[in-house]
């Protein structure tokens, strides 16, 4: 729709202005910087004029609150502090490698670390949706935000794990054919426990969105400056080793720990006692887990046999634990469907 127009067109911006700039203009770096900052300002005027025009009756209802005033601050000053920890935590870790190990080091880690991420699209388009109804549904309908909020979390688990977890049995044959055998040696176990990393985050964002919609953005803000904290003291112990997959396990580390804090957050604040989440986080886990697996050294053949096995694993759980009898109902009327066409 119309806010995914700006939205490219911003993201659009991001990468010609800099271009333009220094090539047409024979600016330097500030001129980017500025220009790119004009460009946000732009940005965000678009989406204010594009919300009134739609919301016309908002321009008859436009006030100064000190009270709603006050509330934006307290929420936005937190929000701000977890998008500036935040970052710092993702990119903290190539730093320490960098400065203390080597920057070829760097390249090793860095290499799946990049092409993981992507996977975390889905995770972050899904709670783009999922706050503004995680929100409304707070004050309408707080049984229905509590399903909606355990559904988000069983679909992201139904789709994060097999891609993650197929990655993670095949990370040395495709870093072998993609980067060579140098690469595939001394990368494959740094991307299986990335993989991990991953689908545990993917998960965490959704509790971290909950926990936003409930008005406790401080939360998440406090967990990351804990947590930030932890992580520096633990890399510099890391990074002493000379080992990147050691720094690798740090990162798993404190992501289970970010896990767990914000599944205590959002737990929190459910508003009934629900038996159907609980077993959902105990699948999670156990599933976590299996990311083991691959990490081991196990002869060609036991692989495969290994990966059968858990996707078999993962199938007879997700239809019997992480989705619940009404998205089940609809998977099969979907299937009926499937099968009347053929």
């Amino acid at each position: 729709g119309l806010m995914g127009i700006i939205q490219g067109f911003g993201m659009m911006l991001n990468y010609l202005l800099p271009v333009i700039i220094l090539k047409y203009f024979n600016g330097v770096f500030e001129d980017v910087v500025l220009a790119i900052l004009l460009s946000k300002l732009f940005i965000l005027i678009a989406f204010v004029v594009s919300v009134l025009c739609i919301e016309r009756s908002m321009l008859e209802r436009i006030s100064l609150s000190k009270k709603h005033f006050s509330s934006m601050f307290h929420f936005g000053k937190w929000v701000t502090i977890s998008n500036i920890i935040g970052p710092l935590m993702a990119q903290i870790d190539r730093y320490f490698i960098l400065i203390f190990i080597s920057a070829s080091a760097v390249t090793f880690y860095t290499t799946p670390l990049e092409v993981l991420s992507r996977v975390s699209i889905f995770p972050m388009a899904l709670i783009t949706v999922m706050f503004p109804a995680f929100t409304a549904l707070d004050k309408l309908d707080k049984p229905r935000k509590e399903k909606v909020f355990v559904r988000s979390v069983s679909v992201i688990t139904t789709v994060l794990f097999p891609v993650l977890i197929i990655t993670s049995y095949f990370a040395e044959t495709g870093l072998l054919l993609w980067v060579g055998s140098e690469f595939a040696m001394k990368s494959t176990s740094i991307a299986q426990v990335f993989c991990a990393v991953f689908f545990f985050r993917g998960i965490a964002m959704i509790f971290s969105t909950y926990i936003h919609s409930v008005n406790r953005p401080d939360l998440t803000a406090k967990f990351h400056l804990v947590e930030i904290l932890l992580l520096i003291s633990a890399l510099f112990f890391a990074v002493k080793s000379g080992n990147v997959l050691i720094v690798a396990l740090v990162s798993l580390a404190m992501t289970l720990l970010d896990f767990g804090l914000l599944l205590a957050g959002s737990y929190k604040y459910l508003y009934t006692e629900n038996a159907f989440f609980k077993k959902l986080i105990l699948v999670i886990l156990f599933l976590g887990s299996l990311f083991i697996i691959p990490i081991l050294s196990l002869g060609e053949y036991v692989k495969y046999i290994s990966l059968l096995i858990v996707l078999g694993i993962y199938l007879h759980l997700s239809w019997n634990t992480i989705l619940d009898s009404e998205v089940q109902q609809k998977l099969k009327t979907i299937l009926k469907s499937a099968g009347n066409i053929f």
